[in-house]
């Protein structure tokens, strides 16, 4: 046996082993002949690749990621949906870590913390918020449509009323 091979083989022990002359590639059962070139063209295809993805997304446990993943509905061995963000993602360990730790899902975190934060201080003093609209109605003499888009609705609002 060559010593390039011997080094091959030792840096992929959990990977490849030697039966009957031939390398055995334990992922997916693939036969080698015991050249370098042979092992080397196949450790870099796509056979191998994919057989280390299913590998390490086999035991990919959705509540490990948090509540906000959820099965695809309609691709659901490939796809996991975030409820969050609304996106699809790929069930890849690797994707769904890089969409933790992205912008957009930690805006929307943000954003959901916030509003569970305001939902639990209004259930604590229902009664200061029925005290900040009514002060906010008495400061507003125009209906609050007028507000929103001042330009238009204004001049609606006077020509309705015969100020203009």
């Amino acid at each position: 046996m060559e010593p390039s091979i011997e080094a091959f083989l030792e840096s992929h022990k959990h990977e490849a082993e030697i039966k009957d002359g031939k390398v055995v590639c334990t992922l997916t059962g693939h036969e080698l002949p015991m050249t370098l070139e042979a092992v080397n063209n196949y450790w870099n295809g796509k056979a191998i690749r994919r057989a280390r993805l299913k590998l390490d997304n086999e035991g990919l446990d959705m509540n490990e990621f948090g509540p906000f993943f959820e099965v695809d509905p309609k691709r659901p061995e490939t796809h996991v949906f975030c409820s969050l963000t609304g996106q699809t993602l790929n069930r890849r360990r690797t994707e769904l870590l890089h969409h933790l730790k992205g912008r957009r899902y930690k805006h929307f975190l943000r954003q959901h913390e916030a509003k569970k934060h305001k939902k639990v201080s209004e259930a604590l003093d229902p009664d200061s918020d029925l005290e900040s609209r009514s002060k906010l109605a008495a400061e507003k003499p125009y209906p609050l449509a007028v507000i929103r888009s001042r330009h238009l609705k204004i001049r609606v609002f006077l020509a309705r009323f015969g100020q203009e």
